[in-house]
């Protein structure tokens, strides 16, 4: 799989993710897809705009999207 679709496919989940209500961190991206804490934080960055912090190194989805996208 190419680089870009492997990125892709991550930011994908990743939104999955934050639309069930989930928070990410570096930790939790490592883990869960097998890559480097540099690329997480990568990854973390290209979603900031859609995210807010919980807490120091914990980000969930966005009040005005979480209400959009998560069922309560």
């Amino acid at each position: 799989m190419a680089r870009a679709e492997k990125l892709a496919e991550r930011l994908c989940h990743c939104v999955i993710m934050l639309c069930q209500g989930k928070t990410l961190s570096v930790s939790r991206l490592t883990h869960r897809f097998g890559i480097s804490a540099r690329t997480a934080r990568r990854d973390l960055a290209r979603m900031a705009c859609i995210m807010e912090p919980v807490s120091p190194g914990q980000w969930r989805l966005a009040p005005e999207l979480r209400n959009a996208f998560i069922r309560r």
